[in-house]
């Protein structure tokens, strides 16, 4: 349902920066970084976590039914990689006992 919302928003978008002459590059540029900035906002955190630097649209990760942000991809990646690590620790753990 988000993704349809999102989709809608940007055909709407779209659709209000045609003109006679076709798309105004500025003002679509404009609309896709608002869009962005709305994503980086549905984070549960406004900060990376492993920097302290604000969350960046391009570096987020569902976790637990909700949105986290990172400062970069690598430190979104880094997150993943520690999550399946655990995982499968607990997993390993579990077959043994």
């Amino acid at each position: 349902m988000r993704r349809i919302r999102i989709a809608s928003s940007l055909i709407a978008t779209v659709l209000e920066n045609l003109d006679a002459k076709g798309f105004e590059p500025a003002r679509l540029k404009k609309a896709e970084e608002a869009m962005a900035e709305a994503d980086a906002k549905k984070a549960i955190n406004e900060t990376c976590p492993w920097s302290g630097k604000p969350v960046h649209p391009d570096a987020l990760i569902e976790h637990n039914g909700h949105t986290v942000g990172f400062c970069s991809r690598e430190h979104r990646d880094h997150f993943k990689k520690a999550l399946d690590h655990f995982s499968d620790a607990a997993a390993k753990k579990r077959g043994r006992g």
